[in-house]
């Protein structure tokens, strides 16, 4: 039985493998005859033209000098350009140039920020438009809002079946202008041509100026104060690598090692996210490597508040103190320095070098360091170095010692 079985099963595993497929009618068709799946992802680089081109899904983006695009996407526009010349079709598009010509068809939102931008009367555009530049031109009708902040906006005889929100220095109305929602603009602006409007409603809104008083500023800086403590307690509480950068005893003289490290890392770890961002596959390390780089930053100026506080307690106090003393000591005196005007900038900067440069130094391997470092933090007290005898002392107490040294027995 057991040898019928066998036969069988050979038999069909032979038929399998080297039998010509068979296609009943209404069964797949073989992979030759079937249509070939567009990629994902794909990528064009003309360099004669700089520009580039990436589509992912059903989205596009486009990057050059002078771009004149007219692609079709059923998904989202991105273009990024000098010179850009518009005549695209897609769901929603994000734009951004010096010089923008915009004749493109969006059938829902367009978000637009440029030097100079002109909504050309053929564009057509199904919900709301977002702009900002140094001057807007609005000639195209809308379906939906227009909202514009520029140093001038021209509307150019449009109708707007929403509303009309302005923030500008100067408005321009060119023709005939209705407005079925409310228009409403700031009250410090300059209008041209306002009897040529009309709108359900003109309202004019005072552009909000507000200064931070004295009290708010120390109450700002206390908790940068506050924060930076917590954050510096926290990493210096559970690594004993960053207690040895920041309070050991070579923290000073490593002070140019830390700039070095952290201006490497302060100029090195934007470029390989970029890189990671363009690359399909590593895209989510370099999303996790930007997270990870701002948290850095911001521990950063932590960690160069404490290693300022130990400078200050350590050397020039000729002190001794608490860890966390020096930190609160250093982080009030790094605080104060950044309110400085014309300090503030350089204070910050050398501090994010300082800080980021610890950390990296902190990181790399080592058993040695990393035991050192916890017996240095350890609360078990030192006990006293006994002193080292010399060879002579050795000698003199290991030499055998002369009958005539022994004390004489008494004589019967």
């Amino acid at each position: 039985m057991k040898r019928i079985l066998s036969s069988i099963f050979l038999a069909l595993a032979t038929v399998t493998m080297f039998g010509a497929p068979v296609f009943a009618e209404g069964d797949v068709a073989p992979q030759s005859e079937q249509k070939a799946i567009e990629p994902t992802f794909s990528e064009e680089i003309n360099e004669q033209a700089n520009y580039v081109k990436l589509r992912f899904g059903k989205n596009q983006l486009f990057a050059g000098n002078n771009l004149d695009i007219n692609a079709k996407s059923s998904g989202l526009l991105f273009a990024f350009g000098n010179q850009l010349q518009l005549g695209a079709e897609s769901e929603y598009a994000f734009v951004a140039g010096n010089l923008i010509n915009y004749s493109a068809t969006t059938e829902k939102d367009l978000f637009i920020a440029g030097n100079i931008i002109d909504l050309k009367s053929d564009a057509k555009i199904g919900r709301d438009v977002y702009a900002a530049g140094y001057r807007v031109i609005l000639s195209s009708n809308l379906r939906g809002d227009f909202s514009a902040g520029a140093d001038q906006v021209v509307l150019r005889d449009v109708e707007v079946a929403g509303n009309v929100n302005l923030d500008a220095a100067n408005i321009f109305f060119e023709g005939n202008i209705s407005i079925a929602g409310t228009l409403s603009y700031n009250d410090d602006a300059q209008v041209h041509g306002l009897d040529n409007v009309k709108a359900a409603k003109v309202e004019t809104y005072v552009a909000p100026s507000y200064t931070l008083t004295a009290a708010e500023l120390w109450l700002s800086k206390l908790m940068s104060i506050i924060s930076f403590v917590l954050a510096a307690v926290v990493v210096l509480a559970f690594s004993a690598r960053l207690r040895k950068q920041v309070a050991g005893e070579k923290a000073v003289q490593a002070f140019g090692a830390n700039l070095v490290a952290g201006f490497v890392v302060l100029l090195l770890v934007p470029i390989v996210s970029i890189l990671l961002l363009m690359s399909y596959f590593a895209a989510p390390l370099g999303i996790m490597m930007i997270l990870v780089y701002i948290i850095m930053i911001y521990l950063a100026q932590a960690l160069a508040g404490a290693w300022l506080g130990h400078v200050i307690v350590a050397k020039l106090l000729r002190s001794q103190a608490h860890i966390f003393i020096e930190t609160i000591i250093g982080i009030i005196v790094l605080v104060c320095c950044s309110m400085i005007p014309g300090l503030n900038v350089i204070t910050t900067f050398l501090a994010i070098l300082l800080g980021l440069g610890i950390i990296v130094r902190s990181v790399k391997p080592g058993k040695n360091n990393e035991v050192e470092a916890a017996l240095a933090d350890s609360p078990i007290e030192k006990r006293p170095k006994v002193a080292k005898t010399s060879k002579s002392t050795k000698a003199k107490n290991s030499a055998p010692k002369s009958k005539s040294s022994k004390p004489k027995k008494d004589q019967k």
